[in-house]
């Protein structure tokens, strides 16, 4: 009885090992992929709406293909709804052909993206839930939801930047940004922001007479939410202007006549922090993420994400004149980073500009 337990598990063995081969790819299925970031203040929305890549060789060799990855014909509507869940508008989403997302990039396909467009009427208000419904060829159906973000609860505070609405001019008073998110809906509160800074000067060249403008950007880092916050460079004034020198390469005949600083700040909401998450490799020791399910939740029946994030500009901020014990627009000269930068003031008709003598800074006005 034992021999006959053992050649039938040998026979069973035998037959199974003869099917050598390796399935590395799965059946195949219609997924859509869906992008959409719906910005509340700006003037034009757009969603992306694709289809997973099919094809037995490398993606790269249909990337000129547009069937590889679009649908032939999508019907495409926005719903909103208020908070309680009440259906009050509905639109229909424009098919545009005309944007080129990635000229002449490897994605390139020419007039054949398939981008649509929410029409300009539409009311964009964190007051409404918005749903994105997809029809495809196959009639099967496709869903996304978001919230928006309430831009006018997000706003620079305290003294950082001192607005004059009298003069209409702005004044940076600390290396630093202090912001508020006062918003108590937190649907409409953001769960991630970013801050870069602009720096525009004017450089004359003393030798030829030649006048050019020029810029440099930066980030400061990202920052969680909370109630308020601060975000800027590390090390105060010596890091704000050692950032900003670091950028700047030393010329000695030029003079360099500073213009304006601008602020580009964005916040997004929950489904694009934790939509990044995911897409994030783990650096650190933690490697706890979020729950998968959570995120591909943000489409039904398909991938991708529909959130909502806006940018806000704050341009033609000045130094501050007056500080203690220097300010602002005095460290563009006399800071040790800066000085050799060659930044010139106007005092009246004087022309002011940095020193460097041994060791100790002094300004020349000619």
């Amino acid at each position: 009885m034992r021999l006959f337990y053992f050649l039938s598990f040998l026979l069973v063995l035998t037959i199974s090992s003869c099917d050598n081969e390796l399935k590395i790819t799965a059946d195949w299925k219609d997924t859509t992929v869906v992008f959409g970031l719906i910005d509340p203040l700006s003037d034009e929305n757009f969603i992306r709406i694709e289809r997973g890549y099919l094809g037995s060789e490398a993606a790269s060799n249909s990337f000129s293909e547009p069937d590889s990855f679009f649908y032939s014909s999508l019907a495409v509507e926005l719903n909103w709804y208020d908070e309680d869940d009440n259906l009050q508008g509905t639109t229909t989403l424009i098919e545009d052909r005309s944007i080129t997302l990635n000229d002449n990039g490897p994605f390139d396909v020419g007039s054949d993206y398939r981008i649509y467009k929410i029409p300009s009427a539409t009311p964009i208000s964190s007051e409404f839930e918005y749903e994105v419904v997809i029809t495809k060829p196959n009639e099967g159906i496709t869903k996304a939801r978001t919230n928006i973000l309430n831009p006018n609860k997000i706003s620079i505070s305290g003294s950082s930047i001192l607005f004059n609405s009298t003069s209409n001019t702005a004044t940076l008073r600390s290396s630093t940004l202090k912001f508020d998110n006062n918003d108590s809906r937190e649907l409409a509160s953001a769960a991630l922001f970013q801050v870069y800074m602009n720096f525009y000067w004017r450089e004359i060249d003393q030798n030829t007479g030649l006048v050019r403008e020029d810029s440099i950007r930066f980030k400061y880092g990202e920052q969680r939410p909370r109630t308020e916050y601060t975000i800027g460079p590390s090390g105060g004034t010596d890091g704000l202007f050692g950032l900003i020198a670091n950028r700047i390469p030393v010329k000695a005949n030029v003079l360099r006549e500073f213009q304006r600083i601008k602020f580009e700040f964005w916040a997004a909401d929950q489904n694009f922090l934790t939509y990044s998450e995911l897409k994030t490799p783990s650096t650190g020791i933690n490697q706890n993420r979020p729950n998968p399910a959570d995120a591909l939740g943000l489409v039904d029946n398909g991938i991708g994400i529909l959130a909502s994030r806006f940018k806000k500009e704050y341009d033609n901020i000045q130094f501050n004149s007056s500080g203690n014990p220097v300010s602002l627009k005095d460290n563009l000269l006399i800071n040790p980073d800066m000085c050799p930068l060659r930044f010139i003031r106007l005092q009246g008709t004087d022309t002011c500009i940095c020193k460097d003598v041994g060791s100790n800074i002094t300004i020349d006005c000619l």
